[in-house]
């Protein structure tokens, strides 16, 4: 699910795989909660070709990502995505985006990552 809200504060709540909105609405996204390694592996480029047209061109988002699973999340795999920087790199070039920055928390099993809008 994805929650977000316009400049005129109407809010909406909605699969992230299908949001019901005008192409190029949003200037910013923030996908907290590792909403990308959740889709499973078959919906990460569904869900960033979504991001990509309802952001504006040169619209930014912000994402968290699973970098790995601990030794007893190893039965996540089969439902969850996790990636290496490298990975999602690739990943968001083919969607449309370049990385403007990585945020790493290295304490934990999830990294951030700033994207823009090609």
């Amino acid at each position: 699910m994805l929650a977000a809200g316009d400049r005129n504060g109407k809010n909406i709540l909605a699969n992230v795989l299908d949001i019901p909105v005008a192409n190029e609405t949003y200037d910013f996204i923030v996908s907290r909660g590792v909403l990308l390694s959740h889709v499973g592996p078959g919906n990460t480029d569904r869900m960033l070709k979504e991001i990509h047209r309802i952001l504006s061109k040169g619209g930014e988002c912000y994402l968290d990502y699973i970098t790995h699973f601990k030794n007893d999340e190893y039965r996540y795999q089969k439902t969850k995505n996790s990636f290496l920087q490298n990975e999602i790199s690739e990943i968001l070039l083919r969607n449309g985006f370049t990385v403007e920055k990585f945020f790493d928390n290295d304490s934990y099993r999830t990294a951030s990552v700033l994207i823009k809008k090609i």
